[in-house]
């Protein structure tokens, strides 16, 4: 992984052109990471999936770059938001690992997040499909439960995907403030309230357990939220 953050390309990033992105495929040696810290919460969620390295949302009160402090270089934490690393043997490695957990009877009681170091939607998704490859691969080898956490419109475009998963995946949603100044000033890539509201109905509609992750809580005006939320979503 480190010779990806010593590379020319990733030390050529310029964090004032936010119009520049820099896209560096990547090979993992595995797909399941054993879950940690909150993530695990209280050992409910036992892996980790992350097809993708890195976000492009560019959430200014983000925690990742700060707890991947000795992970990588200091330019990765630094210019975060502006690079990923989509990780482009993932799908393959993910159906070896879940067979795995299937013939040791394992997988029927496993809860994993997709994902925990990033979006699992980036805008680089459409290309790379790795999102989509994976959830195949959970649809041949479901786990006990799935927990989805995004803010990208993305996921709507694989909604018959996901209905196929149905019975085994919860959907969140990142919901932070109904004013668009505030997002737009913390999530300046982000969907607006409106549009995430919407990603909330649509699943819901689908009978989908869905819920919204108020989170960080912003400047917002609570009541209203509470009266947009109460009826599109299963948890808040």
């Amino acid at each position: 992984m480190q010779r990806y953050f010593k590379s020319e390309k990733f030390f050529n990033i310029n964090s004032k052109d936010k119009e520049r992105i820099v896209v560096l495929p990547y090979k993992c040696s595995k797909a399941l990471s054993p879950a940690k810290g909150y993530i695990a919460y209280k050992n409910r969620v036992n892996f980790t999936a992350n097809p993708y390295y890195g976000c492009l949302y560019d959430c200014k009160y983000c925690f990742v770059p700060k707890s991947l402090v000795y992970n990588h270089l200091k330019i990765g934490r630094d210019k975060w938001g502006n690079w990923i690393l989509p990780k482009v043997n993932y799908p393959k490695l993910l159906k070896n690992e879940l067979q795995i957990l299937d013939k040791k009877s394992i997988l029927e009681k496993t809860v994993i997040r997709l994902c925990s170091i990033s979006d699992p939607f980036p805008p680089i998704e459409p290309k790379y499909l790795l999102t989509k490859k994976s959830l195949v691969e959970f649809i041949q080898h479901p786990p006990k439960w799935i927990f989805i956490q995004t803010k990208s419109k993305l996921i709507n475009k694989y909604l018959s995907l996901l209905l196929e998963l149905k019975d085994h995946i919860a959907i969140a949603i990142t919901v932070t403030s109904n004013r668009e100044e505030i997002c737009k000033e913390f999530e300046p890539n982000s969907p607006s309230f409106e549009e995430r509201l919407n990603i909330l109905k649509l699943f819901k509609d689908n009978g989908f357990y869905v819920q919204a992750v108020v989170a960080p809580i912003l400047p917002q005006d609570p009541e209203y939220m509470a009266n947009k939320l109460k009826s599109i979503t299963d948890r808040v």
